[in-house]
């Protein structure tokens, strides 16, 4: 990628996180007790703006060390 292409790229970026607020946390985890935001909450509030700014979303699941838990990468 030429340097241009990524300075548009982060200029991008940049104008959509000043945009963004604090994503709602719908997620409940009882074992914890504790709230989280669903991966559909992130979504919900990036992809609209990064659609306007030209930009994509990719996710992918992976593997986490942890048992019965996921690791969701998120690149824009």
């Amino acid at each position: 990628m030429s340097e241009p292409s990524r300075k548009n790229i982060f200029k991008s970026m940049f104008a959509v996180q000043k945009t963004l607020s604090a994503v709602s946390k719908s997620g409940s985890n009882p074992h914890l007790k504790t709230a989280y935001a669903t991966l559909p909450d992130v979504l919900e509030e990036l992809l609209p703006k990064c659609h306007e700014a030209g930009l994509f979303i990719s996710h992918r699941q992976m593997e986490c060390d942890t048992p019965g838990m996921i690791r969701v990468e998120l690149m824009v």
